[in-house]
């Protein structure tokens, strides 16, 4: 597995989850709201959801197999409708990822998943539309066998 594919897959299955719109597989930025604003409202709100790889560490673990433990922060933004109504709805989403993700601790092929944490949730702008941020990190691990043709 690379690190595409697990990139893929995360999107796949946020993609997944009822409730949630315009997933994109990296962190995307622009100066010009309006195209964010264009790009991620739907119905008139602002739900957009951020995969970003922050680390990856790597060990053997026995001669040929390598640990590769990767950790992603899903960003998501939510777009104010009332206070009351989107806060309950904007936790509900992050606790159907949370959830879904420690149900499902073999992720795919080599992979499992190692910790999924709330790691904040917050009032921001988002395309000069106010918005809840919310951060949820998940750690994911997977073992590789490594081509040890070469004598030492």
């Amino acid at each position: 597995m690379s690190l595409s594919s697990i990139r893929s897959a995360l999107k796949t299955k946020l993609d997944a989850i009822t409730g949630i719109e315009n997933v994109f597989d990296y962190v995307y930025w622009t100066d010009d709201w309006q195209t964010i604003y264009d790009n991620f409202a739907k119905d008139s709100r602002i739900n957009c959801w951020f995969i970003g790889l922050t680390s990856r560490e790597s060990s053997e673990i026995t001669n040929g197999i390598i640990s590769r433990e990767y950790t992603f922060d899903l960003f998501a933004y939510y777009s104010f409708k009332s206070s009351n109504e989107s806060s309950k709805s904007f936790e509900a989403l992050l606790d159907a990822v949370q959830n879904d993700f420690e149900t499902s601790h073999s992720f795919v092929n080599a992979t499992n998943v190692n910790s999924v944490e709330l790691v904040s949730i917050e009032s921001t702008l988002f395309a000069g539309t106010p918005a809840h941020r919310g951060n949820i990190r998940i750690s994911i691990t997977e073992e590789v066998a490594q081509d040890i043709a070469c004598d030492r």
